[in-house]
């Protein structure tokens, strides 16, 4: 059966990356900043992500 969502507030690394991956949820929830904008995980974190058949679902920063 899989997992059908993963809620993710924190710091991010390749490791946690690596074991979100390894749960291979249907979605990632971030509660961050994520790809150019900073904060979370890289542009190559959300593709491999996203590679894995997880969809990425995460803050979009503004501005301000």
């Amino acid at each position: 059966m899989k997992p059908v969502c993963v809620f993710y507030y924190g710091g991010w690394s390749s490791s946690i990356r690596d074991r979100i991956i390894a749960t291979q949820p249907e979605f990632l929830i971030l509660n961050s900043s994520a790809g150019s904008y900073g904060g979370g995980p890289s542009v190559g974190d959300v593709a491999l992500l996203q590679a894995a058949g997880v969809k990425v679902f995460a803050y979009i920063f503004c501005g301000g």
